[in-house]
């Protein structure tokens, strides 16, 4: 079981220490680096289960910090997204799932890197967003490309930012697993396995968290882009097995 472990505990230090400093990217490197050990349904459960509890500690702080204009149409949308989220996951293969993921993240990157502004942050596409983020969340761990790009593009500090996605990944995880659970998806193992990689992904959070707080403020964007791009060439490089 040790050979098997070892790569997946330095995964989950090196997913926590992306989410503590972007705010999002843990359940996407987590998802797709265990649905090679797991099912899908089990490997994404596993994902969001770890990127919600890891996050408990800062949602004091983002709560303080968010932007209830922009959180509120958010959420709605992920809501509205849950169940065809579901149906998605049931529907395709592995192979379709880390596909999505992996062009989700691509076009989030490039859009990112060469800086594709949205007029004003058009605050109205936040209903969509939600929506697309959070099916993206559902059936494949894959919500930060697009909810990243979006709240890059509004016209708030980067605590801001920040703050609103860890509340945004906190509701979908949580919901989607309660989604999951309740289409019986979720088969035996997960659970352990979420309490083996939970002390590294926490230890990675709180460094990346740290490196935000010195370095964030200013190199948020470029930081997001460059690992989105980096998950997206991982993934369609590698499909899973």
């Amino acid at each position: 079981m040790l050979p098997t472990l070892l790569p997946l505990l330095l995964l989950a230090a090196l997913a926590g220490l992306v989410r503590g400093f972007s705010g999002f990217g843990y359940a996407v490197i987590m998802g797709l680096g265990l649905a090679w050990v797991l099912p899908v349904p089990q490997a994404v459960a596993t994902a969001l289960l770890l990127d919600l509890v890891c996050v408990l500690g800062a949602l004091p702080w983002a709560w303080r910090h968010r932007e209830p204009a922009l959180l509120a149409p958010l959420l709605l949308g992920m809501v509205l997204s849950l169940p065809a989220g579901v149906w998605l996951l049931q529907a395709l293969p592995a192979s379709g799932l880390h596909l999505m993921a992996g062009v989700i993240a691509l076009l989030g990157g490039l859009m990112l890197l060469i800086r594709w502004q949205l007029p004003d942050g058009m605050p109205r596409l936040a209903l969509p967003v939600g929506m697309a983020s959070g099916l993206a969340m559902t059936c494949a761990s894959a919500g930060g490309p697009p909810l990243m790009y979006y709240l890059l593009n509004q016209p708030c500090r980067p605590e801001t930012q920040r703050a609103t996605a860890i509340l945004f990944f906190a509701c979908s995880s949580l919901l989607s697993l309660l989604a999951l659970g309740g289409g019986d998806l979720l088969g035996e193992g997960w659970l352990t396995l979420a309490a083996q990689l939970w002390l590294p992904s926490l230890l990675g959070d709180r460094v990346g968290a740290w490196l935000f707080r010195r370095h964030g403020t200013t190199s948020l964007r470029r930081w997001s882009a460059l690992l989105l791009i980096l998950l997206a060439f991982g993934v369609l490089l590698h499909p899973a097995p």
